[in-house]
């Protein structure tokens, strides 16, 4: 399974994501496109956990809701 998007438009949630980086210090058009092709959104349910005291950690989450 690849991590890379193929598409060039970014998932709805990553406007989210680009103006809470973009607090921290401008992003080259460059950087935003690399971003773009590794963010991809996922969903959960309510109670469900993204890791457990002891996994090893595989993926980052940025939380855009909830």
């Amino acid at each position: 399974m690849s991590l890379r998007r193929t598409s060039p438009q970014p998932p709805p949630a990553a406007d989210a994501f680009f103006a809470s980086v973009e607090k921290l210090g401008p992003l080259s058009p460059e950087a935003r496109a690399a971003w773009v092709r590794l963010l991809s959104p996922r969903g959960f349910e309510a109670g469900e956990w993204l890791l457990r005291a002891g996994e090893l950690a595989h993926w980052s989450f940025f939380i855009a809701r909830g």
